[in-house]
């Protein structure tokens, strides 16, 4: 059975992003898969047949940054055959693409238009300073 471990800032109702992995995941689990996402959403919903690592959300929030998930996400990385984190300028996106590349696993970087220059213009000042995190972790995806 192959595992796939799914990396998203929150699975909360009404946001896009957290409504394509939800149904992605869902649709995986149905083929076969084995499942897991990982979120700082402590409130996060359930998904059929997918297992939901929450972790709780730290300081500065502004990144999503997680302890708990700074020191457990290594661990759900090395179950899993392939690992997809979606979305940028997160602590959750920078740190799974860290631990797939140090575990060697197949990465997927899904930015759901995060680079659209509209959003890019949306706290630019902010984009600047991190932006070579996000440049990093689209240098380690096997597919972006």
């Amino acid at each position: 059975m192959k595992r796939i471990l799914q990396i998203v800032t929150g699975l909360g109702t009404g946001d896009g992003k957290a409504e394509v992995v939800c149904r992605l995941s869902r649709e995986l689990a149905r083929r076969g898969w084995a499942v897991t996402i990982a979120t700082v959403d402590e409130g996060a919903r359930d998904v059929p047949g997918v297992r939901i690592a929450r972790f709780r959300p730290g300081w500065p929030r502004i990144v999503y940054f997680s302890g708990g998930m700074a020191r457990g996400l290594r661990a759900l990385v090395r179950e899993a055959d392939v690992v997809q984190v979606h979305g940028s300028w997160t602590s959750p996106v920078w740190w799974g693409c860290r631990c797939a590349a140090a575990e060697k696993k197949r990465l997927v970087v899904t930015p759901h238009g995060s680079f659209d220059p509209v959003r890019l213009a949306y706290s630019g000042w902010k984009k600047r300073i991190v932006g070579w995190l996000d440049r990093r972790s689209l240098r380690l995806a096997d597919v972006v």
